[in-house]
């Protein structure tokens, strides 16, 4: 193994990075524990690679540049058009075909993971016809994002058993970037001054061959060695030292892809066996249920078993640079209770309980949950909601109403939680929207649903005391729902004057807030300066309402309900070419 010390890039330290596109078309990672390793695509490319836990991602983008030297210029993901497919029904592996708009070429990927090892495989396929493809050269363009930042990164060449890889590094995390074609050039650079892709863009050639760019927003660069080949699987290893990224890269590349992905679909395949069938009942034959199903487990950590993420995406990533460490990539208690009971819904019942033991460590000694956490339990932001406190306790009583607790006893728990919705509410300082304060639909209706389902825990312990308590405090929050969230006057939709409302503002700390939904007026959050950004609270509604008929608490035909629905129609439906969408309330800052 051999280090280079030529040349260094010049344009120290780059612009400044930003993160990939926060739309996905696809997820994956393997089955097995052994690979911790998870990848996202959009547009044909590879965005975000998270190791080694599910919260942590570490790439920005890999992607292939084409050229043919002399006429033109393709980047994969703004001058491509691609279309992609799941590889098998429960398979988290993809396959994106990326074609020229004017039919002279197309780029066939199918991606997957080494199914035990933290290497992402792509096995790439050139079409066309040879006259045109021969005279094709292509690169890998890799944009290393180490330890969930672009700046400081570093970027380096190195030489293994007689191969040149391309090599990142930051605070005890490399990564490796080779193929089972060799690299005939190599660079690395600092972006937008010294990379591969602005030397590319200028004259469609590889001029510049820098051997290290230290400490920056750096890019990787490597033109691969085609020689008559038109098939080739390109592999990007992490690891937690130079010596495991390489060895992993080199392991992975040893193996065929064929076998690889033999591996890796039997995973998924076994792994799925057990849920619910819904092939005969379904109008895609599945389809759609065995993706969801499985979209949903891969967001479960492989370190911390249990721990769902909300997402692997970082949300308007293409703005946001290393100062917003978060995203969708944490545990918020709603998005994990709500994929646990899913996947409990869909037959699994280990994965479920499994959720809950985790939400049972990360409680915290008053009884709440942070607003989200990484997976670790660590606090990201310090925010209180309600309804995160109330999910884990009705995630405990579906397991023990389908008798999936086994061994595990959520008692203590579930009266700590209970006990923290009845000292902090009903005013939440957050709603779902992580945006305002007071009295909310959505937050009142989990809240009330824990404490009868906290209620039945305390009965059958024999604490009829406790029980009978919690169920008086639910019928009073029960009973207040219309007096807090219902307008009388409302103005939105002609001829109806009685709707909920998104939320009625209030203070945690107002000892005598405004419970009348006619009269508070709401700050809505994101507006540009100077806008207006205060309406009157009657005159904001969203869909949350919904959660009283999901838990029980009002009937589908109540007429409140009813003309709620149709105001959310009249002022928040848009139709789509897809299909009908909704807004999550209107005057949303985010629009």
């Amino acid at each position: 193994m051999k280090s280079s010390d030529g040349n260094k890039a010049f344009g120290h330290p780059g612009i400044e990075p930003r993160w990939t596109h926060g739309g996905k078309d696809g997820v994956g990672t393997a089955y097995a524990a052994s690979s911790r390793i998870w990848f996202t695509f959009w547009n044909g490319i590879l965005t975000e690679a998270y190791y080694p836990t599910v919260d942590k991602p570490q790439l920005r983008d890999l992607q292939y540049l084409v050229t043919d030297g002399k006429t033109f210029f393709h980047e994969e993901k703004r001058h491509l058009q691609s279309k992609s497919e799941r590889l098998s029904d429960h398979t988290l592996g993809y396959r994106c075909t990326n074609s020229d708009p004017d039919g002279r070429y197309s780029i066939v990927k199918e991606i997957i993971t080494d199914p035990h090892l933290a290497c992402i495989l792509q096995h790439t396929k050139i079409m066309g016809e040879e006259s045109f493809i021969s005279k094709l050269r292509m690169y890998a363009l890799c944009a290393p994002h180490l330890q969930v930042g672009g700046w400081n990164n570093n970027g380096y060449v190195i030489e293994v058993a007689g191969r040149k890889v391309l090599m990142a590094r930051k605070e005890g995390v490399w990564m490796a970037l080779a193929a089972t074609v060799p690299f005939s050039r190599v660079s690395c650079g600092y972006v937008g001054r010294s990379d591969g892709w602005t030397d590319l863009a200028e004259n469609f050639e590889m001029d510049w061959e820098f051997e290290h760019a230290p400490d920056g927003n750096v890019a990787l660069t490597g033109e691969l060695d085609l020689n008559g080949n038109r098939e080739f699987t390109l592999g990007l290893a992490i690891g937690e030292s130079q010596h495991l990224a390489l060895s992993t890269l080199f392991q992975a590349l040893a193996v065929s892809f064929k076998e690889h992905h033999e591996r890796y679909t039997d995973q998924w395949e076994r792994a799925c066996k057990q849920i619910v069938p819904l092939e005969k009942v379904s109008s895609d034959k599945g389809n759609l249920y065995n993706g969801s199903f499985s979209l949903l487990r891969s967001h479960e950590d492989k370190s911390y078993p249990g721990a769902f993420i909300a997402s692997l995406a970082i949300p308007w990533g293409e703005a946001k640079s290393d100062e917003d460490q978060g995203g969708y990539h944490l545990v918020w208690t709603r998005d994990m209770v709500n994929s646990a009971s899913g996947m409990l819904a869909a037959g699994d019942r280990e994965t479920p309980l499994q959720a809950l033991i985790y939400l049972a460590v990360a409680q915290q000694e008053d009884g709440g949950f942070a607003q989200n956490f990484w997976v670790n339990g660590d606090a990201y932001w310090q925010g209180i909601q309600l309804d995160e406190v109330a999910f884990p306790i009705m995630l405990a009583w579906r397991l023990k109403q389908e008798k999936a607790l086994q061994d595990f006893d959520p008692y203590h728990g579930v009266l700590r939680a209970a006990g923290y919705l009845v000292k902090h509410g009903p005013v939440t300082q957050q709603e779902r929207w992580e945006e305002a304060s007071g009295y909310s639909p959505s937050t009142l209706a989990s809240n009330i649903a824990a404490l009868i389902s906290a209620s039945e825990f305390a009965r059958s312990r024999g604490d009829e005391g406790t029980a009978k308590f919690l169920e008086e405090y639910a019928d009073f929050l029960e009973s207040h729902v219309e007096a807090w969230t219902v307008t009388t006057e409302g103005t939105l939709v002609q001829g109806i004057k009685r709707h909920y409302i998104r939320i009625l503002p209030a203070r945690i700390d107002d000892p005598h807030p405004v419970e009348d939904p006619n009269r508070g007026h709401l700050s809505i959050a994101n507006h540009p300066p100077g806008s207006q950004d205060i309406f009157p609270a009657k005159e904001i509604i969203d869909a949350g309402f919904l959660e009283l008929v999901r838990y029980g608490i009002r009937k589908a035909d109540d007429p409140i309900i009813v003309d709620s629905v149709r105001v959310v129609d009249a002022t928040l439906k848009v139709d789509t070419p897809f299909g009908p969408c909704w807004h999550r309330y209107n005057h949303d800052g985010y629009g």
